[in-house]
């Protein structure tokens, strides 16, 4: 569950970099790439149905996860459309999976998803480099802050004065994700 979350978020943070609902610097997406990478996508992500899409450099990717990986290595690379590439004559196919395809979304969409599924405190730098929410909670750094936007998806940053550090989240970190 978690490798699933933190690739959707991956996703949704690469495609638009500087989105209006998900700002987000390069330094974030970089160390996030860094995450990316080390995960197995062959037998530590779980798919949710037949994720196969074709990339824009006409490789058929088996699922979110390897796109993620792809996106890193490349990041010009985009969702062409979901299913195998056509024009690709060594398609590899995944393991039998349910014939239901996954909804029809986009790219950002599925950056998001990845992200947030897969996404923990642990996976987090332990930088210190603060930000104001708009929630008026200070967030370590932005990757905690990325986090925390999974669930609430219209927060913000604001100026650090708007803060309070009576607002500060103590949440024990094995609470926060049912550790």
């Amino acid at each position: 569950m978690f490798f699933t979350q933190f690739l959707k978020t991956f996703f949704v943070l690469q495609a638009t970099l500087l989105a209006q609902d998900f700002p987000i610097t390069w330094e974030v997406l970089s160390s996030l790439c860094n995450q990316v990478l080390m995960l197995r996508c062959n037998d530590g992500y779980v798919a949710d149905g037949d994720e196969r899409l074709c990339g824009s450099d006409g490789q058929t990717y088996l699922n979110f996860c390897f796109y993620a990986q792809g996106r890193c290595r490349k990041p010009d690379i985009t969702m062409e459309y979901f299913g195998p590439c056509l024009n690709s004559s060594t398609v590899e196919l995944p393991d039998p999976v349910s014939s239901t395809s996954p909804p029809r979304t986009t790219t950002q969409d599925i950056i998001v998803q990845v992200f947030c599924s897969q996404a923990t405190i642990d996976t987090c730098p332990i930088t210190l480099d603060p930000l104001c929410g708009t929630d008026g909670k200070f967030y370590r750094n932005e990757c905690f802050f990325a986090i925390e936007k999974c669930t609430q998806t219209a927060l913000q940053t604001q100026e650090l004065e708007k803060c309070s550090s009576e607002k500060v989240d103590t949440t024990p970190i094995s609470n926060i994700f049912g550790k």
